[in-house]
């Protein structure tokens, strides 16, 4: 079993290629998965400082 695998923490996402392979291959990396980033902020102070108001409706 490889280190990333023992991991206890969420899976991480491991791309490797050598220059020689995107030399070769252009696509050897998913290019989504190194440039996307998706983040979700909540400003809680919105519903006074109480997160519970804001699943309420």
């Amino acid at each position: 079993m490889s280190f990333i695998a023992r991991l206890p923490d969420p899976l991480l996402l491991v791309q490797a290629a050598t220059t020689e392979e995107l030399a070769s291959d252009p696509e050897a990396y998913c290019l989504n998965w190194l440039l996307e980033e998706v983040s979700t902020s909540i400003n809680t102070a919105a519903a006074g400082g109480n997160a519970s108001l804001m699943a309420i409706g």
